[in-house]
């Protein structure tokens, strides 16, 4: 018996807290129905769904119409693509180095004997264009997170304004060697690249490269770096 008179309180309570909410709801929609009858035009609103509105701030919603001013990407700026740099020497045999994101591995090559090729875009009229067009060669840098910093020598600077290996070795970077092409001893990976042939691309020339050797840079196991991490830091 004492149960049930606890249940019936608790009962109770609850019809006490709901009571105002549908009166209120009852008076809403009896409200409503009076407009319609005056002739007053109405929205078709239900009561649930005005409460549930009233969640929701103003401006939370926008239309797809809204929306239209603000044209897609295309699609080549919504790849995540590897960081790559690319080394180069030039007669001064001072090297160069820049960064480069339009490469793309060409070839399979399952086969031990089969060759292996990538596919690298260079700017037109830079030096590293320069040097590649004239000794139909270069090194493939493959970079990692620890390397982000670097961008702003090698991509944004010209080597026609500045030394990059200098600099970076100024800022304590280890720079190794390979028949006059410097190299960042901290690189993933580094690829040996002979060129077989040029497209022009507009404002780049794409260049078709067989692999003729590979290395590991660097033991580090940092992850390679990629263009969203750039975006993510501001960078890109």
């Amino acid at each position: 018996a004492m149960r049930i008179r606890l249940l019936l309180a608790e009962i109770a309570a609850v019809v006490m807290v709901l009571l105002p909410i549908f009166s209120f709801s009852g008076a809403l929609g009896g409200g409503l129905a009076r407009l319609g009858a005056a002739g007053i035009r109405t929205t078709q609103t239900s009561t649930r769904s005005f409460l549930s509105m009233r969640k929701i701030p103003v401006g939370a919603v926008s239309s797809e119409k809204g929306n239209a001013s603000s044209p897609p990407s295309p699609p080549w700026k919504r790849v995540n693509a590897p960081v790559y740099s690319v080394s180069t020497k030039d007669p001064q045999r001072k090297g160069n180095m820049n960064i480069a994101t339009y490469v793309s591995a060409a070839s399979l090559a399952r086969a031990p004997e089969s060759k292996k090729y990538y596919s690298v875009a260079l700017f037109k009229d830079t030096r590293t264009h320069e040097n590649v067009r004239r000794d139909n060669r270069l090194l493939l840098q493959l970079l990692n997170t620890g390397h982000a910093e670097l961008v702003e020598i090698l991509g944004r600077q010209s080597a026609k304004d500045i030394d990059k290996i200098s600099k970076l070795g100024e800022i304590g970077e280890e720079i190794a060697w390979k028949d006059g092409f410097p190299y960042l001893s901290s690189s993933t990976a580094v690829c040996d690249l002979h060129n077989c042939g040029w497209i022009d691309a507009g404002d780049h020339e794409l260049g078709l490269f067989e692999v003729r050797d590979w290395f590991v840079g660097s033991e580090d196991t940092k992850a390679i770096l990629y263009t969203d991490d750039l975006k993510e830091m501001g960078i890109l």
